[in-house]
């Protein structure tokens, strides 16, 4: 009797610790270093004398490859960003809509000084903000949190297109 009470209870610690890794794992945070491209526009969707930006990059997490896609105003005068963003796992046309998406909300803010660059017609500028998780379309159940980030694009100034850097950092989630 005692030798199937102790299998029964190696057995049950057995499953209680399998279950808690599963669970960790599907609770791992969204932290990782991305790459993006960027192009930059003026646009009525951001009103006169500010800039559309989209970006779409890859970059590398806990569970595994995610691709991140970002569409954003940038407010000169206030040095603000506003919009958007997606990260995905398997779609490099990732956004909102995508069937493995999570998605939300996009605030960030440059820091100053806003360019760092020394070289004329060089733009370094960093940033940082939050993404705000609002929809998650992997059907794990609704999904919250926020992931912080700091950031830094490159461009020339005669140009439209930028590369940005994304370091996430995931503070809250569900």
């Amino acid at each position: 009797m005692s030798k199937i009470l102790r299998s029964l209870f190696v057995i049950a610690v057995v499953a209680f610790v399998v279950g808690a890794q599963a669970a960790k794992a599907n609770d791992t945070p969204v932290n990782g270093a991305f790459t993006l491209s960027a192009a930059l526009a003026p646009t009525e969707a951001c009103s006169t004398g500010n800039f559309g930006v989209e970006a779409h990059g890859l970059g590398q997490t806990a569970q595994g490859p995610m691709f991140l896609t970002v569409k954003k105003c940038y407010y000169v005068a206030s040095g603000t960003y506003a919009g958007t963003f997606a990260l995905c796992p398997s779609e490099s046309a990732c956004d909102g809509d995508s069937d493995n998406a999570l998605s939300g909300t996009y605030a960030g803010t440059a820091d100053s000084p806003r360019n760092i660059a020394e070289f004329p017609g060089v733009i370094f500028g960093p940033f940082r903000g939050t993404l705000t998780i609002t929809r998650d379309n992997s059907h794990n159940g609704p999904a919250t949190g926020t992931i912080d980030f700091i950031g830094i694009t490159g461009r020339l100034s005669t140009w439209s297109m930028a590369t940005v850097y994304y370091s996430l950092r995931q503070s809250s989630q569900r």
